[in-house]
């Protein structure tokens, strides 16, 4: 037994406390005694409190918890001794408060089988004696934390369901009390215990792992939620000057089911899932913030910069996880991959190349990712500019990235200068004008006419009649039948940018036509040969290819097949002032439904002339199979330097 427990240790006390403190510590006083003797304990010096110890201990004995049999008799006797017990645990709460490991341990075997009693017995024992949830919570957390060797605390049965129910309890809101409030408990001591156990705790056993999550409510979601409260709450609790920081690298530790940051640390099929939902609490972003605190705090440390990087890359990953990149970067996603390149590259390069190969590619072919990297490259040029850094091994895949950003922003601001023109959607007419001065369907409002009469036209002799309140997943404008959750910004954004890509790979593109449209022998094969040019806008740089249209009825789903087919038919309609055109995006939604997306955009032009020179190269070339590569190219760049001012658009 631990001296501080020893009984004798009350003839120290006061001749006047001393015989109420020894009648008390006998099997069955009243609680009316026992609260007499806590109100001197309280009123005791600081350095006499603890002599107190042995009175609270005695009434905390094994055996004296009920049995499933008395608990259900509910008699007096009974609760009295319940009324001692939770009574006396309070006491032992304040007097253990700062005490040394030793003692801690000494006691926790007494005072644990009493704590697990209450935290299942809740919610039937009566509130009048009922410990309140935070003091009961978050006092044995701190003191089984501070407890040698924590090892064999841990692994008490019940244990980790406790923790969570802890965690649960604390965190019950987003914004738990400060230091600065009036709080019923020390929520920075708990907040480092929880740490702490999180941090070392094993839980890729998935017996282990349940326990945890029938505490925190019973599902992922509720752990997921939790999660993000905590790293909300490392970023408002700056790690004290000179101590190592455990907030941070132990949430990861426990996510990543590693300390290390280890990328494939072994998990279980929970902890993958918990992954997986993680993004949608808002963990992303509070990551972000959290180590870029981190490094703003200046903390020396790096034990939170590498399993970060390791983190945010399977985040990332996940479904749900490129929803937010966007604002990601707003708030600082690409500074934190920057400051965790100049610590750890080249050990790290594998992880960054991610970002600089998929994500970031990929992302800035929206609008809104655009947007936020606008905001934030001149602050990235500065990190770009350093000598340091551009001593890194990842640093040509960064400024890669860079430039491609720089690009895309220069096409932000030519959409907020260039006007909107539009060809009217009537084949027959196809005449490219001011947006402003067409007239929209006020059934789809996806098709505009310049006049009544081409919209007549389009109606009768178009199949317009048809399509008008039809699918328009597939395209890009706007649509009352199936509203497309592009944005008008986001739409227009995507059409200059395939205009501007257009422009730069011409000579390619109508080289592949040519060489698709010479391999069609018979008129019967034409249709379904009918060349479409992808635009891959998740390669960096963007990929361009030309292939037949019947290559794409394998690729998209079989609802979408029948307005491509709608499309590839106005495309044949037009006389050549009508192309397909197919992008492909890299989905920024749920990826529970593909990672990609695809979108048709047909390419107006007002007139047909460059597409009857190419069908007639076309011709020479199937005739002549011997006809020279440069020769075919030398024609086509001949067929666009007398295009004049052929007007194109992208719809």
């Amino acid at each position: 037994m631990h001296p501080a427990l020893d009984i004798s240790n009350l003839q120290r006390l006061p001749a006047n406390q001393r015989a109420a403190a020894i009648a008390v510590s006998s099997d069955n006083p009243t609680v009316g005694q026992l609260q007499a003797v806590k109100s001197h304990m309280e009123t005791a010096a600081a350095s006499r409190k603890k002599l107190y110890l042995p009175v609270f201990y005695s009434h905390l004995a094994r055996e004296h918890i009920p049995t499933p049999k008395d608990w259900e008799s509910h008699s007096t006797a009974i609760l009295d001794c319940l009324s001692r017990a939770t009574l006396s645990l309070q006491c032992l709460f304040k007097l253990l408060d700062a005490a040394e490991s030793d003692l801690l341990f000494a006691v926790w075997p007494c005072i644990w089988p009493w704590i697990y009693f209450l935290h299942v017995h809740a919610e039937h024992i009566p509130a009048t004696i009922r410990i309140p949830e935070t003091i009961l919570y978050t006092s044995a957390v701190i003191i089984s934390a501070h407890t040698r060797p924590t090892v064999e605390v841990s692994s008490t049965l019940g244990f980790r369901n406790f923790l969570g129910k802890a965690w649960a309890v604390v965190f019950a809101s987003d914004s738990p009390p400060s230091p600065s409030t009036n709080k019923p408990f020390d929520f920075d001591r708990f907040f480092v215990s929880l740490a702490r156990f999180l941090g070392n705790l094993r839980f890729d056993n998935p017996t282990h792992f349940a326990e945890l999550l029938s505490g925190v409510g019973g599902t992922l979601d509720h752990l997921a939620n939790l999660s993000g409260r905590y790293l909300r709450n490392v970023i408002e609790h700056p790690p004290p000057q000179g101590i190592p920081p455990i907030h941070l690298p132990s949430m990861m530790a426990f996510v990543l089911s590693s300390p290390s940051g280890v990328a494939n640390a072994p998990r279980n099929k929970m902890q993958e899932q918990l992954l997986d939902i993680l993004p949608r609490y808002g963990f992303i972003l509070a990551l972000i913030l959290a180590l870029d605190a981190y490094f703003r705090w200046e903390v020396r440390s790096d034990s939170h910069s590498f399993p970060g990087a390791v983190l945010l890359k399977r985040l990332f990953m996940s479904p749900h996880g490129s929803g937010c990149l966007f604002l990601a970067i707003e708030i600082g996603l690409l500074r934190v991959l920057g400051q965790i390149a100049l610590r750890h590259s080249p050990a790290i390069d594998v992880v960054l190349q991610y970002f600089l190969d998929t994500i970031l590619p990929g992302g800035l072919a929206n609008y809104d990712v655009v947007h936020a990297f606008d905001t934030v490259r001149a602050e990235l040029g500065k990190l770009s500019s350093s000598r340091k850094f551009r001593a890194l091994s990842i640093y040509p895949k960064w400024e890669f990235c860079m430039q491609l950003g720089e690009m895309r922003c220069r096409l932000l601001r030519q959409m907020e200068d260039k006007e909107e023109f539009r060809a009217c959607d009537d084949l027959m007419c196809g005449k490219i004008q001011l947006k402003s001065n067409l007239r929209r369907c006020s059934g789809c409002h996806a098709a505009y006419y310049c006049a009544r009469e081409c919209q007549v036209s389009d109606w009768e002799h178009g199949n317009h009649n048809k399509w008008c309140y039809a699918s328009q997943k597939l395209s890009l404008a706007e649509s009352v039948s199936d509203p497309i959750n592009l944005g008008y910004h986001e739409r227009r954004f995507l059409r200059i940018l395939v205009h501007q890509t257009y422009q730069e790979h011409i000579q390619f593109i109508c080289v592949e036509q040519v060489k698709l449209l010479a391999s069609v022998l018979s008129d019967s094969g034409s249709s379904s040969k009918s060349p479409v040019v992808l635009f891959d806008f998740t390669a960096n740089p963007p990929y361009v290819s030309v292939l037949p249209i019947a290559h794409w009825y394998s690729v998209l789903p079989d609802e979408l097949h029948s307005q491509l087919g709608y499309l590839s038919q106005r495309a044949r309609q037009s006389r050549g002032r009508m192309q397909l055109h197919i992008i492909k995006l890299m989905s920024l939604e749920d990826r529970t439904k593909g990672e990609v997306r695809f979108w048709v955009v047909p390419l107006r032009s007002d007139s047909g002339f460059v597409w009857d020179e190419l069908q007639g190269v076309a011709t020479e070339r199937r005739e002549d199979r011997n006809a020279i590569e440069g020769d075919m190219e030398g024609k086509i760049r001949k067929v666009l330097s007398r295009r004049g001012e052929n007007v194109v658009e992208i719809h």
